[in-house]
């Protein structure tokens, strides 16, 4: 392996390739002065960077880039996992302001199970061109090519057409509306609400289309020349033409290098500048939480790596989808079928239970199915004389849907949230005709489905990604109005289980966790006489392969209103998407199983499928109990005995284990849930020899650590390795917001709060019950933050203790322990029967493991 580099024929140039490794440079002369290209090769089992050859592009004067595969790994990069000395050798060039990182934003490495970015951009401090970073795709190297424009004027980057959303006239927008006159389809049939969506999508898009500008390309870093600058460029220009006209002399040379220094330091002064003003744009966008955050990611530079080379197997062959079309139809042929419960599938399931659902779907049928004609006398509150809805819930429900891509419609939020009142009105009409009708329109049942790569595994498999619903908007404002009926129906008559945390109103992962620990906490102070083991179960596919039929059953049982019934089941049936790489649009294909994930009726639909697991075995032996959270399902075992374990203990205590599996499995059989048995763990906690559990003739093997809801935890300890997991990805985050050192304090501290502090604190229980030692390794993290916000680097000294009043900032011990006094507060005021119950359990023995967080926080 070496380095090269070709230059296109007709620039003047010099080779520089005094360097010790494999480095090679060119000095091109351009009108603006000289600029110097170097690249580098530093295989992986180099174990140091050239640092001689960086230190010419650290003390070169003229502006320098470089580009190369330097093989470093840390943190600044977006490595998560531990960081080589390249990459340490190298923050430090960039954290002493000796070069910059500038990119790429993107993996440019892709093996069969990872994507890693080994490959650097650098400059030098006197860069002062403009430039854009993008992927060249594939080529013969095993590395994706890195295509970098710099340019000394803007850099326009051509662009799918789209449409300006922020330079809409919005007064204009709404006089489009002005002729559109209020509908009445009362006593009119289902085609006719079909119609008028039809209607008002046209009119939405014809105002659309009137009033926003189009856009054809769009400006990258845009740094500006000053005068100054254009006139050094002609004076150097004038020069040079005289230099090759008359040929060198020692005064003309002397002119030029004179020139082209004024012209690097006028150069740096516009870079400068153009910098001191986006800093100024994130200063002023800080009272609006929205443009301020959209400011911090445009200077952030960070992007979502595309979806690479897709592999997939026909015949034993591998076939490669690499355009984006090809990449579309695969991602379609396998979507389609996971979006589905195969027959092959089905057999693995339940038929007695099957028929026995059909039976009474069929029996009920008038209460799934719409009604053909509309009667808003139906749905109307004979005490009230109102409808389900009106135009005050329907602006409600716009406000609180999120500003984000839009689906089939191409209609983004801001153009429903500037919709004049006569036409709020008549979208509000045409809700409660669905309503009454129970018909959820086809135009909101199409979706396109993007595909984000989950964090584990290979990225060229197709099953490997996250699929996301990109959907209609006014299908979002309708869905947002039909899960607050359902939502409310389901809490106040106690429908959705205790043990649930995950989609619920004063719930999250972290009061799951609290409770969990807490009660484990509890049961393993009482001595040596219990054992307990934890059984972390996550279903495959969970959103992807509901069961229909199944769903709308449950949905029965729960007694939820006829009308919202009708409808929620017709919100099932018939469903379509299309998968969406960047702007190739696959051919659609039926959902015969799942809910969207993007909708927000799906979590709760969710909910109420997997709600009536078997509850778990509770006497004076077993105490065993269930945490959920959303489709994430923890099996708690303990078993508990009057006496010291033995080894007939140990076998009641697998027969405990075993016979709770074998229950949850039974019932997922019933209902067509899958556990995704990749993630299926079973933790012994404790010391005690770990019993063999065996499963319908198979061994479930044991594991020593695991990962709930971002807790990682071992067998003897919930907190070591949080701590540690926590240290390291607080410290990568704080590293990406060394670029904006220059922003003033309080907006830096904002930073550190909203993007650093939660990776320290999370969980905050147990967190709250870890050694002052623990403590300080997470403290070391803030003590970085506070050098970065008052710009005081090693080895200066800084106070801290000043430094913290200075800012207001609390010790992370001081932190951490005031949100815990905050988190068992709101589990206490809940009032929940488990909670109640926990803290009654007496604590004799504190173990030293598993010490007690209620007891270290409000004790």
């Amino acid at each position: 392996a070496g380095s090269a580099i070709a230059i296109k024929k007709g620039l003047q140039f010099t080779i520089i390739n005094n360097f010790l490794m494999d480095t090679i440079g060119a000095k091109i002369e351009t009108s603006q002065g000289p600029i110097i290209v170097m690249t580098s090769y530093s295989p992986p089992r180099h174990n140091l960077l050239p640092l001689q050859d960086l230190e010419y592009m650290v003390r070169n004067r003229y502006p320098t880039i470089f580009a190369g595969d330097l093989n470093t790994r840390h943190s600044m990069f977006g490595y998560t996992s531990t960081p080589n000395t390249k990459g340490k050798q190298l923050n430090n060039l960039i954290l002493r302001n000796s070069i910059n990182y500038i990119g790429p934003t993107f993996n440019t490495y892709f093996t069969h199970n990872s994507s890693t970015k080994p490959d650097s951009v650098l400059t030098n401090s006197q860069f002062f061109w403009n430039y854009h970073i993008t992927s060249g795709g594939f080529g013969p190297s095993d590395h994706l090519t890195i295509d970098i424009k710099i340019s000394i004027k803007p850099i326009k980057v051509p662009c799918t057409p789209i449409q300006d959303i922020n330079n809409v006239n919005w007064d204009e927008y709404k006089n489009q509306f002005l002729e559109v006159p209020e509908i009445n389809l009362n006593g009119k049939t289902i085609a006719d609400i079909h119609k008028e969506f039809n209607t008002l999508y046209t009119q939405i898009n014809t105002a659309k289309d009137n009033t926003t500008p189009t856009k054809i390309y769009q400006i990258k870093n845009n740094i500006k020349s000053t005068a100054k600058f254009k006139r050094l460029s002609k004076i150097l220009q004038r020069y040079s033409d005289t230099l090759q006209a008359t040929g060198k002399t020692e005064h003309l040379s002397r002119v030029i290098r004179d020139t082209q220094l004024m012209l690097i330091q006028e150069g740096n002064q516009c870079k400068f500048e153009w910098w001191e003003n986006q800093i100024t744009k994130i200063e002023q966008a800080a009272k609006d939480n929205t443009k301020f955050w959209r400011q911090v990611k445009i200077l952030s530079g960070g992007k979502r790596t595309g979806i690479p080379n897709l592999i997939t197997q026909e015949n034993g062959i591998n076939m490669i989808a690499k355009t984006d079309t090809e990449k579309t139809t695969t991602l379609t042929n396998t979507w389609s079928n996971v979006c589905n419960i195969t027959p092959q599938e089905n057999l693995l399931f339940c038929q007695n239970n099957e028929e026995r659902v059909e039976t009474t779907l069929n029996q009920n049928i008038d209460k799934i199915t719409p009604k053909w004609n509309i009667n808003l006398q139906d749905i109307t509150d004979p005490n009230t004389q109102t409808l389900p809805f009106n135009t005050e819930d329907v602006n409600q429900a716009i406000k609180r849907i999120a500003n984000k891509t839009p689906g089939p419609s191409k209609l983004k939020k801001p153009y429903i949230s500037n919709l004049p009142p006569n036409i709020i009105k008549n979208i509000t009409h045409l809700f409660n005709c669905c309503y009454a009708t129970g018909i959820y329109p086809k135009q909101f049942k199409l979706a396109e489905i993007i595909f984000i790569p989950k964090p584990t595994g290979p990225k060229s498999d197709p099953k490997n990604y996250r699929p996301i619903s990109l959907l209609n908007i006014l299908g979002k404002v309708f869905a947002t109005l039909l899960n607050k009926k359902l939502v409310t129906h389901l809490e106040n008559n106690g429908i959705i289980r205790e043990s649930q945390h995950g989609f619920r109103k004063k719930r999250s992962s972290t009061t799951l966790i609290a409770n969990l620990y807490e009660r484990l906490a509890r049961e393993k102070s009482g001595g040596k006489n219990t054992l307990i083991t934890l059984i972390l179960r996550d279903v495959r596919k969970a959103f992807d392969k509901v069961w229909h039929k199944g769903l709308i059953y449950k949905l029965l049982q729960t007694g939820v209103e006829t009308h919202l019934l009708r409808i929620l089941a017709n919100f099932l049936h018939n469903r379509q998407a299309r998968v969406k790489v960047n702007q190739s649009l696959g051919n659609t294909f039926n959902l015969q199983a799942g809910v969207p994930q993007g909708d927000v009726l799906s979590p709760t639909l969710y909910l109420i499928m997997c709600n009536d697991y078997p509850q778990p075995t509770h006497n004076n032996q077993s105490k065993n109990f269930v945490k959920q959270y959303a489709d994430d399902f923890t099996q708690v075992i303990i078993s508990k005995f009057n006496s010291n374990i033995n080894w007939a203990k140990r076998e009641i205590h697998k027969g405990n284990i075993e016979r709770e599996i074998q229950r949850q499995n039974e019932f997922e059989k019933l209902w067509k849930i899958s556990t995704n048995m990749d993630k299926f763990q079973l933790i012994h906690i404790g010391f005690h020899a770990s019993p063999h559990i065996t499963i319908n003739g198979n061994i479930i093997p044991n594991t020593r650590e695991a990962k709930l809801l971002g807790l990682e935890f071992t067998y003897v300890n919930f907190f070591t390795k949080q701590v540690r997991e926590n240290k390291k990805k607080a410290k990568a985050a704080l590293a990406k917001l060394y670029r904006f050192r220059y922003l003033n304090r309080r907006l830096k501290l904002r930073l550190y709060k909203t993007l650093v502090l939660p990776l320290i604190t999370y969980p905050i229980v147990p967190l709250n019950a870890i050694s002052n030692y623990q403590m300080e390794q997470l403290q070391i993290v803030q003590n970085d933050a506070i050098r970065w916000i008052f710009n005081e680097h090693y080895p200066i000294i800084c106070n801290l203790p000043q430094r913290h009043a200075e800012l207001r900032l609390e010790y992370i011990n001081d932190r951490i322990k005031r949100l815990a006094e905050g988190v068992w507060h709101k589990i206490i005021d809940e009032d929940s029967q488990f909670i109640r119950h926990t803290l009654t359990i007496p604590t004799p023995i504190p173990h030293n493991w598993f010490p007690s967080s209620y007891n270290q926080t409000l004790n």
